[in-house]
């Protein structure tokens, strides 16, 4: 009896030692098990860290090339202000120029381009008229005339073109000695006119022309020549007539097209 029970008893211990052993063993594998699961875990929170980081980063780079962007705009706008000003001090005094320079007590050459202006006037319409020169509110020159006679003549659309031929006419003449244009252009110079001041007219475009080498190109209707023959253009100053009649009517010749 005491010899079966201390074979059972031995027989249980090795039962025993064996479960122990696999249960250390199982342990030690389920340790590392749980080592590698816990490093995984960490790895996984690390990474969605890096993640949440680097959005983070993302959205303050963005938000750090707006601020440089609009540093950037700040200081043009303040180089474009200063260049602003700038220009406005530089119109001011360029102004008070123009303002000196349209004073005629300090400008000889408004001087002079007055008085042919005024002879070419009186001689052609019968008026007596002078020019002036002003500048607006914009800083632009304008210019303007003033009548000394008690004339309804100078308000009215025929005259006024006069006027503005007999400017153009004046300024060539004052300049006719230097490099400066030797013609002028003027569209329906006569229409509408008195036949007395187209004579008129005529006699000082050909006065002026040949004295100062000038050339007075000029446009009108058949119909608007004036009635004296003898004041009348000559062949020779009559470089082109237009019609209807063919290539040899149209300016330069042409076939139509």
């Amino acid at each position: 009896m005491g010899k079966d029970r201390h074979i059972h008893l031995n027989n249980a211990k090795e039962s025993l030692s064996s479960s122990l052993g696999k249960a250390i063993q199982e342990k030690a594998f389920l340790s590392k098990k749980q080592e590698e699961l816990s490093q995984l875990l960490l790895d996984k929170e690390a990474f969605q860290k890096f993640q949440n980081l680097q959005k983070i980063l993302i959205k303050d780079k963005s938000r750090l090339a707006t601020l440089e962007e609009k540093l950037i705009q700040l200081d043009t706008t303040t180089t474009l202000k200063k260049q602003l000003i700038e220009l406005e001090v530089d119109e001011r005094i360029i102004g008070v120029k123009i303002e000196e320079l349209c004073a005629q007590s300090a400008n000889e050459t408004l001087k002079e381009v007055n008085v042919i202006f005024s002879s070419l006037v009186k001689k052609s319409i019968g008026i007596n008229v002078s020019f002036y020169v002003a500048s607006n509110t914009h800083g632009n020159i304008v210019f303007d005339t003033v009548t000394y006679d008690n004339t309804d003549k100078s308000k009215g659309h025929s005259y006024n073109k006069i006027l503005a031929i007999c400017f153009d006419i004046a300024l060539l003449v004052f300049y006719s000695n230097d490099e400066y244009y030797r013609f002028s252009y003027h569209d329906g110079m006569f229409e509408s006119l008195d036949d007395r001041v187209k004579s008129r007219l005529i006699k000082e475009l050909r006065a002026l022309a040949g004295k100062h080498g000038l050339q007075f190109i000029i446009t009108m209707l058949d119909s608007d020549m004036p009635k004296d023959k003898e004041i009348n253009f000559t062949q020779d100053e009559m470089i082109k007539e237009l019609s209807d009649k063919g290539r040899e009517g149209r300016l330069f010749r042409m076939d139509m097209f």
